[in-house]
């Protein structure tokens, strides 16, 4: 997760700015071709960054046999799967607004 969420925006992004520096996006724009794909890679690295974040976390606790344990406790394990998609959910809405 580390690699796509933030590695991965950071070159893609260095990369873009030395191919194409300071042009223009489009022959009259008043900002860059860097600065249009600013949001772009932002916006990917948070999808990655949220949408990754689920299977890391259940294949964590496969390996830890957690999931084992969560078949012995009163909650459904399926709720317990949910909540931690909505949580990932949420980061991931959550990072959208820089409020």
């Amino acid at each position: 997760m580390f690699i796509f969420s933030i590695c991965m925006p950071i070159v893609v992004l260095v990369a873009i700015g030395v191919i194409y520096g300071n042009k223009p996006a489009f022959e009259g724009a008043n900002y860059t071709f860097l600065e249009q794909s600013f949001g772009a890679i932002t916006s990917i690295a948070i999808c990655a960054g949220g949408v990754m974040g689920l299977p890391l976390v259940v294949s964590d606790y496969r390996s830890k046999h957690i999931l084992k344990r969560f078949k012995v406790t009163p909650v459904d394990p399926i709720v317990i799967m949910l909540i931690i998609t909505a949580i990932c959910s949420i980061v991931a809405i959550k990072c959208f607004k820089w409020e």
